[in-house]
């Protein structure tokens, strides 16, 4: 009768172990970007990586522009309500969003954020005169780190 016992409580105290330190991964669920970047317009916040002077200059430039993403690839950015619609796509490992792919105003948006609210991207500026979706050119090399949100 004691042996029962005992097997009985090894059993239920094995089972208990394994059972809450065993090493299931919980797999994380990638959000779907492209939901998030067509769900509504975005409102531009702020450039956040700049020093207050130049984020300054930049945040007044860019103080009422708007990005409205659709589903059909195009991306209607309005700068001192004036429209500019460009084609728009994700890269593979939707770490960037695209401008005209292929055009001479290609452009490459590094997504820092996505969330459902904010939209924190890195506009590398080298080719934004020639008519990008922001054509806002910054002469020092540095990135802009643009925030919009909704």
């Amino acid at each position: 009768m004691k042996l029962s016992i005992y097997y009985y409580r090894f059993t239920a105290v094995a089972f208990l172990f394994f059972t809450l330190f065993s090493c299931n991964k919980v797999e994380q669920v990638a959000p779907d970007y492209e939901k998030l970047l067509v769900s509504s317009e975005w409102v531009y916040s702020e450039e956040v990586s700049l020093d207050i002077i130049n984020a300054g200059v930049v945040n007044l430039v860019l103080g009422s522009t708007t990005l409205a993403f659709d589903t059909t690839g195009i991306v209607v950015s309005n700068l001192f309500t004036i429209d500019i619609e460009n084609n728009w796509e994700l890269n593979a490992d939707k770490t960037s969003i695209i401008i005209d792919k292929g055009l001479s105003s290609e452009d490459e948006w590094i997504i820092v954020s996505l969330t459902e609210t904010e939209l924190i991207f890195k506009d590398f500026d080298d080719d934004d005169a020639s008519g990008g979706a922001l054509p806002f050119t910054y002469t020092d090399g540095k990135p802009l780190e643009l925030k919009f949100t909704h």
